[in-house]
């Protein structure tokens, strides 16, 4: 790779940093080109800082390398590191995981060094992963890296890195393979320097790089504050993790967690799964599959000053319904929400104390929570802290006063109501609002009077989320006042309070010269549902659409009351309007709704110059609406090169589910090569495993092409896993685990009875008979899956092993094996079987007449499994546990090559004899 100049080279002094030693050798003699002086310096001094050995380095000057040779080192950095989760079909397990990480390695040596790929590998809960190429399964596995996602085909290891003295290389690493789950592994990364192993801790870089600091606040220390400075990643949350399950040892069950103004945004996938579970937190226990759990314990588990994007006022993270008790703007509410509970049980000695002592956020939650429970000989202190020049004080202490009907307090919070400083006023409002005390109420009222437009629209705004009776008369006042929207802000208020005259209100407002209020009226009539409400609104509704044109939020409004009340009158007016829309899908729906065989003949006639998105909305409707055009149109979208159309038409035809679909669907299926058609096809078909379907299948299956033959394989795979059957193969695998052979045996039996046509049934009996050494019961099972699936490979692997074992011709199994080789070359459980067939083939010939040819056949074959089995693994088969207990490799298991594969160590054969010999 070329040299990383000076511009990367600063960028590097934002990664995690981990300074290690490596034995010098003679001084290279070739030129290196000179990186920027002034940022070599910057990241000098970084490293000074850290390690304190080095020396400053002089401008305009190459880096230069320390005399001392206790100085001399390669400094190894790790940054964007990314822990994900994807799907193996090659594995048993069905899911694995993967690491991501960008290496960067600094020279400070005298020597030149080279490091080959395979000295870098990654030690993940023990288990050593070497760096390989990325397998192609991960190709199109998408990673968020500094918020931009990225494809890992584009992150290819390299091959090789070579770094002169003071020279600079990076690569990606990508290590796959490591156990599904949802803890984070113990990460280490080895990298082999001139014949020493040089460790980097992942885990502990990235807890640096979380940079979370946590506090116990509140009463008895009962609040975890937990702040983040640094950038939450999907490996550090496992840390961050951990010192809550530390926090819950220490009977610590109320946790806030924060993110400094300075740090990081983290990606959205797991922002979004923080957020899921702060929310559900004790109500439906949300999980992950990949991520670590909150600790049980947890009662309270709130989220605030969440990071903002691009440096917006709003966050790029959405709450969603019911989270607005869990994700708050600041940590003063967080705190306050979180702790509560607590301040309405605490004794009242203890509230005052913790109102006047501790961290500033504690005060705060105390004053706001607990002071409304101090007795009317504390009213002063309140009535001090209202005044305080601390902000956050100052609003808590007002919010206390809300609980206090005592003259001195109302006047209190009258004073700030008047004062118009926000956020004091509508802090003072909501106390007078909500109190209890009718003297709160009137001296509101009494404001409300007198304040200007802009302070009695806000008035009013609250009072509407404080609904009392009291109110009524006085929002009624103003629901004809235009100034400064509160005519509008009034008529919402009105319709949550109530009022005798409501309805009389909102149909007045329908023909006020307002066209805000008009609209704030028919917005509230068309989301009631009383039928009065209803009749106004819809004849209000079939009046804007005889217009020539309506605004799309009032379109909207107006398609959600049609969804409802369902009246055929609007579907006329409605495809007037048809054309001017930017998004027809709502009205789509809506006309699907309400309308006759003239919108079905509307749709089929403007049908071709609909967007993709809309056609497949308009083949429901069709559908629906029974046109009899509709099959005629779902078959040519079938075979459009538009993979949504595609899919929109196959969806559709199985909504319909009637043998004249089917035949549609089944036609497609052998006219098409176009890969949206076929995938969505077979996808529906699988659904749909009519006979009739799964025969389609099945001769698709046959085909000579190849993507089509994959697409049909892994519909019908569906049909089977879903059936009867495939019960039966599952319990009977799990007894065969359990080593209940004649059980398991039974199992596999029912399922050939219940699914006579599916080949898995005779498979999983074929080997286990082979398992039994019943070779000769193994033989027709396998011819039988064969006869069903001649492309199945573990029918033709299985075949092969019962050809060696039972027939006694290796030679013509082997060969059997290489002529079929080039159908399954890029599937991991062909290379793994194909393994098993050299294995056993070794293992034959180990029990003829010792010669030179045997031998050489042995040490042949046995050199072929191996290659197999590194290529299995290679393209992602994952359960080396199975590898290791596999009575197909026995043979193999003293084999060092074998072992290394399996995860089993590095150990040599027992005896001093050749590999190939026992």
């Amino acid at each position: 790779m070329k040299m990383i100049d000076g511009r990367l080279l600063a960028g590097l002094l934002l990664c995690s940093l981990c300074v290690i030693c490596v034995s010098t050798v003679a001084m290279a003699q070739e030129s290196q080109p000179t990186a920027d002086a002034p940022l070599l310096n910057e990241l000098r001094q970084r490293l000074l800082k850290l390690e304190q050995e080095l020396d400053t380095l002089k401008k305009n000057q190459r880096p230069k390398i320390p005399e001392d040779k206790s100085q001399q080192r390669v400094v190894m950095m790790l940054e964007s590191c990314y822990l994900g989760r994807y799907y193996n079909r090659s594995a048993n397990s069905r899911h694995a995981r993967f690491f991501v990480a960008k290496l960067n390695l600094v020279n400070l040596t005298p020597e030149a060094i080279e490091i080959q790929r395979e000295q870098i590998e990654l030690v993940a809960d023990g288990t050593s992963i070497k760096l390989e190429e990325i397998p192609k399964q991960l190709f199109n596995q998408s990673v968020q890296i500094d918020n931009q996602y990225q494809q890992l085909r584009n992150m290819q290891p390299s091959k090789q890195l070579k770094l002169s003295p003071g020279g600079m290389q990076s690569t990606w690493v990508v290590f796959d393979k490591l156990d599904d789950g949802t803890h984070v592994p113990d990460m280490t990364l080895k990298v082999q320097i001139n014949d020493k192993a040089v460790e980097f801790d992942v885990n502990a870089s990235q807890k640096e790089a979380l940079g979370m600091e946590i506090e116990r606040i509140g009463p008895r220390g009962s609040l975890g504050l937990a702040t983040i400075n640094g950038k939450l990643n999907t490996i550090n949350i496992g840390s961050m993790m951990d010192d809550l399950d530390q926090l819950a040892t220490q009977q610590v069950v109320r946790v806030v967690l924060r993110w400094s103004e300075g740090a990081a945004q983290p990606d959205q996938q797991l922002m979004s799964w923080i957020i899921q579970n702060a929310s559900s937190l004790g109500v439906n226990g949300a999980t992950s599959e990949q991520f670590p759990p909150i600790p049980a314990t947890m009662r309270e588990f709130h989220l605030s000053d969440l990071p903002q994007s691009n440096n917006s006022h709003s966050s790029r993270y959405r709450s969603g319904r019911g989270t607005t008790r869990r994700v708050h703007k600041t940590a003063d509410e967080a705190v306050q929400a979180a702790l509560a509970s607590a301040y309405q049980s605490l004794p009242r000695d203890e509230i005052l104390t913790n109102i006047e002592q501790g961290h500033l956020l504690s005060r705060v939650a105390a004053l706001a929570s607990g002071g409304g429970r101090l007795g009317e000989d504390k009213l002063p202190i309140i009535l001090e802290y209202a005044d305080s020049s601390v902000p956050q004080l100052q609003r808590a202490a007002l919010t206390a006063l809300g609980h206090f009907g005592d003259p001195a307090a109302v006047e209190k919070l009258v004073f700030y109501v008047k004062k118009n400083n926000e956020p004091l006023a509508s802090t003072a409002i909501e106390s007078l609002a909500g109190s209890r005390y009718s003297a709160a109420h009137d001296a509101l009222l009494a404001i409300l009077k007198n304040e200007p437009p802009a302070s009695q629209k806000n008035i009013v705004r609250i009072l509407a989320a404080h609904p009392r009776p009291i109110w009524s008369e006085a929002i009624y006042e103003f629901v004809k006042d235009p100034r400064e929207g509160l005519n509008q802000e009034a008529l919402q208020a009105l319709t949550q309070v109530g009022h005798p005259k409501l309805l009389e209100v909102l149909k007045d407002a329908l023909s006020a010269g307002d066209m805000a209020l008009r609209s704030k009226a028919y917005t509230i009539l068309a989301a009631r549902t009383d039928h009065d409400s209803e009749q106004i609104a819809i004849e209000y509704a079939l009046q804007l659409l005889e217009e020539e044109s309506i605004d799309p939020s009032t379109l909207n409004v107006t398609l959600n009351l049609l969804n409802r009340v369902k009246d055929k009158r609007a579907a006329p007016l409605l495809l007037k309007h048809f054309s001017k829309q930017s998004n027809k899908q709502a009205m789509i729906r809506t006309l699907t709704m309400i309308g006759d065989k003239d919108v079905a003949t509307f749709f089929v006639e403007h049908f071709e110059g609909m967007k993709s998105h809309e056609k497949g909305e308009v083949l429901k409707a069709l559908l629906t609406l029974h046109a009899p055009e509709f099959r005629k149109l779902a078959t040519a979208s079938l075979i459009n090169e538009n993979q949504s159309v595609a899919q929109a038409a196959a969806q559709v035809l199985q909504q319909d589910g009637s043998p004249e679909s089917v035949d549609v669907l089944t036609d497609a299926l052998k006219k098409t090569s176009n890969s949206s058609t076929l995938s969505a096809v077979c996808n529906v078909l699988a659904q749909l495993a009519t006979p009739q379907a799964r025969t389609a299948l099945e001769e698709a299956r046959d085909e000579g092409d190849p993507q089509k033959r994959r697409y049909a394989r892994n519909a019908l795979q569906q049909i089977y896993e879903r059936s009867s059957a495939y019960q039966f193969l599952r319990q009977g695998h799990e007894l065969e685990k359990a080593n209940k052979l004649d059980e398991a045996l039974a199992q596999f039996v029912e399922a050939i009875k219940a699914d006579p046509k599916m080949p898995d049934g005779y498979i999983f009996r074929g080997n286990l008979n082979i398992r039994r050494e019943k070779f000769a019961e193994a033989r027709p099972d396998f011819d039988k899956a064969l006869e069903l699936d001649r492309w199945n490979s573990q029918a033709l692997t299985g075949a092969c092993v019962v050809m060696v074992m039972d027939g006694d011709d290796t030679a013509a199994a082997v060969k059997r094996l290489e002529e079929n080789r080039a159908r399954y070359e890029d599937e991991a459980i062909f290379s793994y079987n194909a393994a098993c067939v050299y294995s056993r083939a070794a293992e034959h010939l180990k029990t003829q007449e010792s010669t030179d040819e045997r031998k050489a056949k042995i040490k042949e074959y046995t050199g072929k499994a191996i290659a197999d089995l590194q290529k299995s693994v290679k393209q992602g088969f994952g359960d080396l546990g199975w590898m290791r207990e596999d009575p197909d490799l026995k043979t193999l298991h003293e084999v060092p090559e074998f072992r290394k594969v399996a995860g089993m160590g590095s150990a040599e054969p027992k005896t001093d004899k050749e590999p190939t010999e026992e």
